[in-house]
């Protein structure tokens, strides 16, 4: 009779090859329109696999919780997220600024034990993921954009003018980025209180363990997709994170990408021969805001070469 660690491993398998986009009863990859493939889920999975895998290597017993001492804001600055307020997180159904999620975000934290997120603390998370970057504007001011890599994550630079005239602009965020924020919040509120120049001191490390679990999966991903997974494997305590656009950025000096500008005016890196011949693709897709755009897939083969090279990114991504 199986053991209950037992069923813990064989629960682990299932959730893995889920998270591979693997019908497990079959072993063969599912469609690309099926909901296992969905982005969101696929980070479920892996989330919990890796709480099974903790839980295995302690033998099926859940680690008895440490007793946290609280510190107080007024001390340290930190951002202190409680289990109640995770839980009332919410996505908006339309783009929202990034000051404006923010405000929904300090709206369910408790004044008691937790300072506010300052109003800077996303946008300054998500520069340093490589998702925005700061561009010099004609008076001299810096204005932060969307790079390629928060373009298709569902970031979008918002320009208006006020009553006298004078251009403004707001990052804006789509509900699929809003989630990507809610999913990475705890990384944004350990940022929230370091200083400007801390908050990206770490270059990113690759283990031994990393280059042992970065395996291929049978389905077409993102380099977006690539970089999390890779990521998933990060000891923030010991290491940077690989940042967003690295992989796209490092396969364009290789020449198997270029950056080439669409009939629309926007650039984007697409394959060149030899990216074609190593297995990476392009599709069109349309947002949620209904605008069509171009998606670059990686296959098993390009997923694997890109994981062969992982040493080269990581000292391209340090620079």
């Amino acid at each position: 009779m199986p053991t209950e660690l037992d069923t813990m491993k064989h629960a682990k398998e299932y959730i893995d090859k889920l998270a591979n986009g693997i019908d497990p009863f079959t072993d063969k990859p599912v469609s690309d329109g099926d909901i296992v493939n969905n982005v969101k889920l696929s980070r479920c999975f892996f989330y919990i696999s890796g709480i099974l895998e903790k839980v295995i290597e302690n033998g099926g017993e859940v680690a008895t919780s440490k007793t946290v001492e609280v510190v107080k804001p007024q001390k340290r600055g930190a951002v202190v997220i409680t289990d109640e307020a995770r839980a009332n997180f919410r996505c908006f159904i339309n783009d929202v600024s990034l000051s404006t999620f923010t405000d929904m975000i300090n709206k369910h934290l408790d004044s008691n034990v937790s300072v506010r997120l300052k109003g800077s603390a996303i946008a300054d998370w998500l520069t340093v993921i490589g998702m925005l970057t700061e561009e010099t504007l004609p008076n001299g001011r810096l204005k932060r954009v969307p790079t390629d890599s928060g373009i298709s994550e569902g970031i979008r630079l918002n320009e208006y003018f006020t009553a006298g005239g004078f251009p403004r602009y707001a990052v804006m965020i789509t509900p699929s980025a809003q989630q990507f924020v809610l999913d990475n919040i705890d990384a944004i509120a350990e940022m929230n209180g370091l200083p400007r120049e801390r908050r990206n001191r770490l270059p990113f490390i690759v283990t031994d363990e990393m280059r042992e679990k970065l395996t291929a999966t049978e389905k077409m991903l993102s380099a977006t997709d690539i970089t999390q997974n890779i990521n998933s494997f990060v000891n923030e305590e010991k290491s940077g994170t690989l940042k967003a656009g690295s992989v796209s950025k490092w396969l364009e000096e290789q020449g198997i990408l270029e950056n080439t500008e669409l009939p629309s005016g926007r650039k984007t890196r697409l394959p060149t021969e030899q990216g074609v011949r190593l297995g990476i693709s392009t599709t069109q897709r349309t947002s949620q805001r209904g605008e069509e755009y171009t998606a670059v897939q990686y296959s098993p083969s390009a997923q694997e070469y890109i994981y062969s090279h992982i040493d080269e990114i990581a000292g391209y991504n340090n620079k």
